[in-house]
């Protein structure tokens, strides 16, 4: 089975790694905290500073925009198995870091799928894509060949399937984990969501910005819109 040569995505929020304003830098500090599984210091309601849990804040913001967006009501539900993009390496040991997998406990908590399953699990490491070089970035065939499905993975009938990671880039990621679901899960919707996308460019308005948007591979080229 060939790689698609145009994949939908949705995501909720969006940072700009090279923004110059305050609300760049702040979607800097939450895209941080949500890969780290993490805080951030905010203000509640009465004005007062507390702790805030992004994994968690971010799967509530989705539910609340669920009723206004009829591509996240396609995705998320009561009829959706979540399905965790693994880590960039082999888990260690059960209490590793796994933001896409606690995201994916979020949005179950919220009701927005039936249950999370690790049905992918990384074979063998390929570089973060954060922190390679442009040219040195895993391609949508590294993850793929370093990616199977997981044996002891367990979840009810179900016939819609939601690729769940913490931020997409240019979307090779996601590109890999999809043909190896869909080969092994021919007649299973699939649909990818991120809950951070970059963007580019240095004015930023905001992060809150759910979108459908698309990945387009062509000659090895990716390409992601928005």
């Amino acid at each position: 089975m060939p790689f698609p040569s145009r994949l939908p995505f949705i995501s909720l929020l969006r940072y700009a790694p090279h923004g110059k304003n305050a609300e760049a830098a702040r979607s800097r500090t939450v895209c941080r905290a949500l890969k780290n599984d993490s805080f951030v210091m905010a203000q509640d309601q009465a004005g007062e500073p507390q702790h805030f849990w992004v994994i968690e804040r971010a799967a509530r913001r989705l539910r609340m925009e669920l009723s206004r967006h009829q591509f996240l009501q396609d995705a998320f539900g009561p009829a959706s198995l979540l399905v965790p993009v693994p880590r960039s390496a082999p888990l260690k040991n059960a209490n590793a870091l796994w933001p896409a997998m606690s995201l994916c406990n979020a949005l179950v908590a919220e009701g927005l799928g039936r249950e999370r399953t690790p049905l992918l699990i990384r074979t063998k490491p390929v570089r973060k894509s954060a922190s390679a070089q442009p040219g040195l970035r895993p391609s949508p065939e590294d993850h793929y060949a370093s990616t199977a499905i997981n044996p002891l993975s367990h979840f009810a009938t179900i016939n819609k399937i939601v690729l769940v990671d913490d931020v997409v880039t240019r979307g090779s990621t996601f590109l890999g984990m999809y043909r190896r679901l869909v080969e092994t899960f021919p007649a299973i919707t699939v649909f990818c969501f991120a809950a951070i996308r970059t963007v580019p460019g240095e004015d930023f308005a905001g992060m809150l910005e759910p979108v459908a948007g698309l990945i387009q591979f062509n000659d090895g080229e990716l390409l992601r819109s928005p």
